[in-house]
């Protein structure tokens, strides 16, 4: 079994990621999580 985490998406105050479960070369699972910052956007730099 193997899982896969990767950024999907940057936002101007949130980070989505993206994860998928793979046994062998099959993809059981996937999903994403989105963490957000809060009503501050993130610095620019």
């Amino acid at each position: 079994m193997q899982v896969h985490t990767g950024v999907r998406r940057v936002g101007r105050s949130s980070v989505t990621f993206g994860q998928e479960v793979v046994v062998g070369d099959k993809r059981v699972g996937s999903g994403d999580a989105t963490v957000v910052l809060g009503p501050a956007a993130f610095p620019d730099r």
